[in-house]
């Protein structure tokens, strides 16, 4: 079988429901209001979550009908405008940002704000809470009902999560594998020009580097005096990831991906035309690539700070901020002690599966390169999955540069309002054995499907912009697994590649728990893969590498291994109470239920096969 355990990184641009801050458009109210959701602000949780605390019942408001829906209209609206909270987000995920009421002054790539929390901040979305509360949830459409359901537990959940201010300090704010400087160059090049104007504000976005990744260091200082240092390696391995970037300096593809976009300005003057190329190697030189190697250097200068090379169990308030990762990551209310069990359960069946001896040792899953998958799975899909509406996608392959920590391959959706911006990143130096499902994951039926259909099916933009990688990830890893059915494969090469894939993300999914919450270090996780299988097999150093991540990054796996249980186990429920449906039918029910948490897609099932 393959090497068990690589390393799994996925590019998945969203903007996140716990968003900066600052610049929250909400209006406030001129006199003190008195907000049925309680809240205090302090450092750690005085008492365990309470999810009947943090989520309540509420009475059913008075709006209703048109007023209600344009409420709630407003509301996603207003959410949105306060995510919104740099250039670089709207322009990415907008091609008409202007539409949704949003305007700059300053062209920036954002903030990285990390003041302390107060109560005004917490403010707006209090307000916003109690305008959701104020509709009659009985009176809204299926549609409209997803959404509010959506919009009043983020909400919740963010207010939850701003009242602990030393939360935002358990976790870098970058690491080596999946930090913004890694995606940070994918992210500018697909950023389109079609006035002079729009190539001017790219290049005053640039300026901006040094502030943002700037703030982005000086955070990480900030952790570093209140005890939650990363270990040297660590540090070494973020600043070799900046000095990567450094060497791009001479020759990176940003360059020709300019010009090019350049050529797509209608009536651009050759004058012009240089004097922008000119600016943007200048900006280039002058911000992006010495704000890098700045960056380097001060996070090397961090080494000799660590005091705990462990998980978030060694630190006072780390159990509470890890069910609340457990939580966010599984899009789901498990607990770490629920998923203990599920991870159990799922690593004995597993291990029973191989000792079966009913899957092959060696298997090929691919009909040739990145595009012929891509049409195979496309010609395929079809008679298991909806229809999509009509789209385009374009093909990258990563620079050599980011090839040894990139995945083989990630999808990227921009322009959100349009069906035509997707991009599938491939990694040509990745073992091609298993291209195909790779692709379903990342392409069809995967991430460019989902993200597609989702957006095909909603009035609401909330739904696709706040995408939960739980929800996300579970989708993808299903059909990843679904797609072993779509190629000529015996049963013995199925069983091998779902064994195979599935312990990639239990067990890594295991560790995380074990290292977060159980207090494990590398030795623990070879004696607990040893006593699963009954014989001594694995020293420390196998698993260490696995255990540094899950302390650099908890929650990095969970999304994978719980997204796809939680998926697995409704869409599966779907079939055995309904054996006379369709699969197409199975699949456009459960993603009509849209990308709230997964008991709200349980609920909203339920609710569209009452209805029918």
């Amino acid at each position: 079988m393959k090497k068990i355990f690589p390393k799994i990184v996925a590019l998945m641009v969203a903007i996140s429901t716990l968003a900066s801050l600052a610049g929250c458009n909400s209006k406030k109210e001129e006199e003190v209001v008195e907000h049925q959701y309680p809240f205090e602000i302090q450092k750690l949780p005085s008492e365990e979550y309470d999810v009947d605390e943090v989520h309540p019942e509420h009475k059913p408001g008075k709006l209703s009908g048109k007023k209600a829906v344009a409420e709630l209209n407003a509301v996603e609206l207003e959410l949105i405008q306060s995510e919104f909270t740099c250039y670089l987000d709207a322009t990415l995920m907008y091609e008409d940002y202007e539409a949704l009421g949003i305007e700059y002054e300053d062209y920036t790539i954002g903030t990285f704000d990390y003041s302390k929390v107060t109560e005004e901040d917490v403010e707006p979305y209090l307000t916003m809470l109690d305008r959701l509360y104020d509709i009659d949830y009985e009176s809204l459409d299926e549609s409209d009902r997803v959404c509010y359901d959506k919009l009043v537990y983020d909400l919740e959940d963010t207010v939850y999560c701003m009242q602990f201010t030393e939360f935002p300090y358990f976790v870098a704010a970058t690491n080596s594998f999946k930090g913004i400087q890694s995606e940070i160059f994918f992210i500018l090049d697909v950023i389109p020009f079609e006035t002079v104007e729009d190539a001017e504000n790219y290049i005053e976005m640039l300026e901006s580097f040094e502030d943002y990744f700037g703030d982005l260091c000086s955070f990480e200082e900030k952790r570093v005096k209140k005890g939650y240092a990363l270990s040297d390696d660590n540090y070494e391995a973020i600043a070799e990831s900046f000095d990567n970037l450094v060497a791009q300096e001479d020759d990176c593809f940003l360059y020709e991906s300019f010009e090019e976009r350049l050529d797509d300005i209608d009536g651009l003057k050759d004058k012009k035309r240089e004097e922008l190329i000119e600016a943007h190697e200048d900006a280039m030189k002058t911000y992006v690539f010495p704000t890098f190697e700045d960056c380097a250097d001060r996070m090397r200068d961090l080494k000799g700070n660590c005091t705990n090379e462990l998980g978030l169990y060694y630190y006072d308030g780390g159990l509470d901020y890890y069910a609340m990762v457990v939580r966010d990551k599984s899009n789901s209310e498990l607990t770490p002690e629920d998923i203990i069990d599920i991870f159990d359960d799922e690593m004995d069946a597993l291990i029973e599966m191989m000792f079966t001896g009913n899957y092959s040792m060696g298997y090929s899953i691919s009909v040739g390169d990145v595009q012929e998958n891509l049409d195979y799975l496309y010609g395929e899909i079809f008679e298991y999955f909806p229809e999509l509406p009509k789209h385009k996608y374009t093909l990258r392959e990563v620079p050599e540069v980011y090839a040894e920590n990139f995945s083989p391959a990630a999808y990227l959706a921009y322009h959100v309002d349009s069906f035509d911006s997707n991009l599938i990143i491939t990694n040509p130096s990745s073992d091609d054995d298993t291209l195909g499902p790779t692709l379903a994951h990342e392409g069809y039926p995967g991430h460019m499907y989902q993200s597609i259909y989702t957006r095909s099916i909603t009035d609401h933009p909330y739904m696709y912009l706040n995408t939960p990688s739980g929800y996300a990830e579970g989708w993808a890893f299903y059909v990843e697994l679904f797609s072993t059915d779509l190629f000529d494969l015996t049963e013995k090469d199925k069983n091998a590649y779902y064994i195979d894939a599935m312990l990639n993300v239990v067990f890594m999914g295991r560790i995380d728990v074990g290292v977060n919450y159980e207090g494990w270090d590398a030795q623990d996780a070879a004696d607990y893969m040893n006593e699963k299988f009954g014989m001594d097999l694995y020293s420390a150093d196998a698993f260490q590498e696995i255990v540094d991540i899950c302390v650099v990054d908890p929650g990095y796996p969970l999304p994978y291994a719980l997204g796809y249980y939680n998926t697995n186990k409704i869409i599966s429920g779907i079939i055995v109470d309904n054996p006379d449906m369709d699969l197409v039918d199975v699949f456009e029910l459960y993603l009509g239920a849209q990308t709230g948490r997964f008991e709200q897609i349980e609920a909203s099932v339920e609710r569209q096969l009452d209805e029918d």
